[in-house]
């Protein structure tokens, strides 16, 4: 009986010690592949490291931050889980879809369902009070923090660095093309662009901004210091920013 004692305290201390070692390994397994340079090791994921160094989280949020969900530990390691094992499947067998820039231009249009808006809050927990924020609170404009910030992870060149990457480079357009002004003189900036997130409010939004900037001079300044998604992208443009401080002016 009382050896029948011994094995079982020493059975029970070896399976706690096994335990232990197993959650360490897994600890540290989990820790180093949260790491960036982890996700950066397979070629596939360089324009998304690149883009991701040039933006404003880089320093600030790493991979897991915006593409796991941090609302409970299960959660967040079935779905590490997931997609490490579809990402190494497909990198090991070298599946079409990895190696092909319109799988990951076109998965930029389902963002919601791999970037986690939730997580934007464990950040950002109190919004700054301006015009937009105001709109969104109140129900007036529908969308999410992806809505307007859609490049803040990896900036607006994203598309541009996967098609250069994956050796499919064409021509990139935007919208109005801010890095080319010369087609500036047929486009209404504000209509094409401004009122796709403000249509209904465009009345209201150049009020305010008018109020706020009382000369174009002074709107153009704003926008070359401003954090706005647009703005990101015309910032280096004078002229498309003294076209879009026309339009807002004009009456």
């Amino acid at each position: 009986m009382e050896k029948n004692g011994k094995k079982l305290l020493i059975s029970g201390i070896a399976g706690l010690a096994v335990v232990g070692a197993a959650v360490l390994v897994s600890a540290q397994i989990i820790k180093a592949t949260n790491q960036p340079s982890f996700c950066g090791s397979c070629h596939e994921m360089k324009p998304m490291i690149e883009t991701w160094k040039e933006s404003s989280h880089f320093g600030r949020a790493s991979c897991v931050d915006c593409h796991l969900p941090h609302d409970n530990i299960f959660n967040y390691l079935a779905v590490k889980a997931k997609s490490g094992i579809k990402d190494f499947v497909g990198h090991v067998s070298h599946e079409g879809y990895m190696n092909d820039p319109e799988h990951w231009i076109e998965k930029r249009k389902e963002r919601e369902r791999y970037v986690f808006v939730s997580n934007c809050k464990r950040c950002h927990s109190v919004l700054p009070d301006n015009f937009f924020h105001r709109q969104l609170q109140r129900g007036e404009i529908q969308g999410d923090c992806l809505t307007c910030h859609w490049d803040v992870g990896h900036g607006p060149n994203l598309k541009m660095k996967i098609e250069k990457f994956f050796g499919k480079e064409e021509t990139v357009s935007l919208t109005i093309s801010p890095e080319d002004s010369s087609n500036l003189k047929n486009v209404n900036v504000w209509e094409s662009d401004c009122a796709k997130c403000h249509n209904g409010q465009t009345a209201s939004s150049k009020k305010e901004l008018k109020e706020k900037f009382k000369t174009p001079e002074a709107f153009v300044k704003a926008a070359r210091e401003s954090t706005h998604p647009l703005m990101a992208l015309y910032k280096n443009n004078e002229e498309s920013l003294r076209k879009a401080a026309e339009e807002i002016y004009e009456n």
